[in-house]
């Protein structure tokens, strides 16, 4: 799926591989993910809840039922789920982007700044973070900003 992107084959792929191991958690996460890619969003859903049903110790079901959350365009539900990963762990640097997307869907461009400005230390560099910041300090009117933000996204 990622680097041949064949979305038939690794959808078919998948399906097999969750017939032979129908219970594993990780399987239904990745065909999850798939599925995201092919835009058959409440069928993810679907797909991602399974995944921490069947293995609600996991952290990262948490997360990434968030992510599909927020491209099915379910942006509220996607906030929370990602608020309930930061309970769990306050500097999951993929959860505060998620939440501060969230924020920027739904037209809270200030909040979404508090939110990135949480993240500290290597992580605040990373390009997806830097374009969400970017994008983020532009709707906000802050334009200085989003062009330095801009300025950073060249330079990598």
């Amino acid at each position: 799926m990622y680097y041949h992107r064949d979305w038939d084959g690794a959808e078919a792929l998948l399906r097999r591989a969750l017939a032979l191991a129908p219970d594993s958690a990780a399987l239904h996460q990745r065909y999850a993910f798939t599925l995201v890619s092919r835009g058959r969003f409440e069928d993810a859903i679907t797909e991602s809840r399974r995944a921490a049903e069947l293995d609600p110790s996991s952290f990262m079901a948490t997360p990434d039922l968030a992510v599909v959350l927020y491209y099915a365009r379910r942006f509220e539900e996607a906030a929370r789920q990602a608020g309930h990963t930061l309970e769990m762990k306050p500097g999951y640097v993929g959860a505060r982007i998620v939440l501060g997307a969230c924020l920027v869907a739904t037209g809270k461009a200030e909040q979404a700044l508090t939110e990135f400005g949480r993240i500290t230390g290597p992580e605040a560099g990373v390009s997806p973070l830097l374009g969400r910041w970017g994008h983020a300090c532009a709707l906000a009117g802050r334009q200085a900003d989003a062009l330095a933000a801009l300025d950073q996204l060249r330079k990598q």
